[in-house]
């Protein structure tokens, strides 16, 4: 819950997907921003049922927007794959 009254730091990207840890194992690609920013899973806390922390390699630099899309190619989750905003 810290990290969700918190936000994002210098250091530190929120993504408020709980079970993001469950999803990505190491070397997986995490794109930002439609893929404007590219990160590599260095080691995920899979320990815990949410909130687990993912460690990542920025691959390279840019601007991130505000409430920019997060894709993460191979990675199976359990979001749809379009949101009803997406689907009007």
């Amino acid at each position: 819950q810290i990290w969700a009254d918190n936000g994002s730091t210098e250091t530190d990207l929120f993504i408020d997907y709980p079970s993001l840890h469950v999803s990505l194992d190491p070397g997986m690609k995490v794109l930002l921003d439609d893929g404007a920013i590219t990160l590599t899973v260095r080691s995920v806390e899979k320990e815990k049922e949410f909130h687990g922390s993912v460690v990542c390699t920025i691959d390279n630099t840019g601007d991130l927007r505000s409430r920019a899309g997060v894709n993460l190619p191979g990675a199976e989750t359990d979001l749809p794959a379009m949101s009803d905003k997406d689907k009007v």
